[in-house]
């Protein structure tokens, strides 16, 4: 198979290391960007500039002289694509910035440039003068020192950009790094093993594979706990700050960025794991249910629901996806209907069949197997071309494997 040129993002968070005349940077540029965004929004509403010509009408505003050319230019792409979505029906208007608003700034090529291990971000003449006149800061470029660690050199990075998220009154920042990399993928094209995957809360990924008769649970009980923990602690603290009438925590907003780097992390080795197994059994297609899809209208009771709704499948597919797509094998969607009634062995449908505990018991052909794991064989007879042929495919004891073994 020939060599597959792919994208990606590398995500670094800046937060912690930035120099008070880093911030200061950063927050005038996120903040014109912002300002940009809602001056070039009002004008296409007011119907006084057209889309194809807000680089040549705004060129000489205020706010885009605050950004390098190539930034203010991917703020009016950014509003120019959400337009042409409005237009196709396919999302609401475009709405404006908050009045004190920060917007991701992005460089491309002629507009950074990676020394060692030092981001250098180009600054407009303008932004240049008034970080001088304001704030005594002579500089023409933003500096961001990376990790030696990272392999810069074999990295061909395109564009940079910079995101600002505000949590509970707390300012953080987070690099994106896009970059090509050149992929060599293995897998031959006489390969035709078929992996399934069913999706769930405390059973977060079941895999079932075409002529395997083991099937893998990747536990999700550790995340369930943990992010149940989260909840409480930031209920917790907001009842808290409710009391004193506190508008903004800077503990809450920490807590925030640590679920959402735990959760990242678990997602990560699991899609690693799923990857590694799939590149070890000659996989070339991987078939998921779509549980992720419409996930906020289902209803299966309260506990489950906050658990279900905090899981983030979509990341888990979108991760799969990525590194399924390095390796030349496929990864594919469909809908989940009657998976976890059906029986995987003589195909009777029923719903009373599943019963406590995730334990699927056929009234007619008396087959005994684990709901999640009958639930991935279903999804796998969905698209196997000849389904005897691989019809005792995950019938095998099932392993589990933990978040320890995650972590080896």
């Amino acid at each position: 198979m020939s060599k597959l040129e792919v994208t990606r993002v590398l995500t670094i968070n800046l937060t912690r290391k930035l120099t008070d005349e880093q911030r200061i940077i950063l927050n005038h540029l996120t903040y014109s960007a912002s300002k940009l965004w809602n001056v070039a929004n009002y004008e296409i509403i007011q119907d006084n500039i057209k889309l194809s010509e807000l680089e040549k009408k705004l060129k000489d505003n205020f706010w885009y002289k605050n950004l390098h050319s190539q930034s203010a230019q991917a703020v009016l792409q950014k509003l120019k694509v959400a337009w042409d979505n409005f237009f196709k029906q396919h999302t609401k208007r475009p709405r404006f910035q908050p009045k004190d608003g920060h917007f991701p700034v992005k460089w491309k090529k002629d507009g950074f440039k990676i020394i060692a291990n030092k981001l250098r971000l180009s600054l407009s003449k303008q932004t240049r003068q008034y970080l001088k006149e304001r704030h005594g800061i002579e500089s023409k470029f933003l500096w961001v020192e990376l990790s030696k660690a990272l392999p810069l050199d074999a990295m061909q990075v395109k564009e940079v950009e910079i995101v600002p998220h505000d949590i509970y009154g707390e300012r953080f920042y987070v690099l994106h790094l896009i970059y090509k990399k050149e992929v060599n993928p293995e897998m031959s094209k006489e390969d035709k093993v078929i992996m399934a995957i069913d999706l769930g809360v405390r059973n977060l990924a079941t895999v079932v594979i075409e002529g395997e008769k083991q099937p893998l649970i990747f536990d999700g009980k550790i995340l369930v706990s943990k992010l149940r923990w989260f909840a409480k602690e930031t209920a917790r603290i907001k009842s808290i700050i409710a009391e004193q009438g506190l508008k903004t925590c800077k503990r809450l907003a920490r807590l925030t960025v640590k679920e959402r780097n735990y959760v990242k992390d678990y997602v990560h080795k699991i899609s690693s794991w799923i990857i590694d197994l799939a590149k070890r059994k000659g996989v070339s297609r991987i078939i998921i249910g779509e549980l992720n899809k419409n996930i906020t209208k289902i209803d299966i009771g309260d506990r489950v629901n906050q658990q279900l709704h905090r899981i983030p499948y979509g990341k888990l597919v979108k991760m799969i996806e990525y590194k399924a797509e390095e390796l030349g094998i496929k990864v594919e969607q469909i809908d989940e209907s009657y998976t976890s009634q059906k029986c995987s062995v003589c195909g009777v449908i029923k719903k009373s069949n599943r019963k406590y505990r995730g334990l699927y018991i056929c009234s007619n052909c008396g087959a005994v197997i684990n709901a999640d794991v009958n639930g991935a064989r279903n999804i796998l007879f969905k698209v196997v071309p000849n389904p005897e042929r691989g019809r005792d495919s995950g019938l095998g004891n099932p392993r589990r494997v933990s978040f320890k073994a995650l972590l080896s």
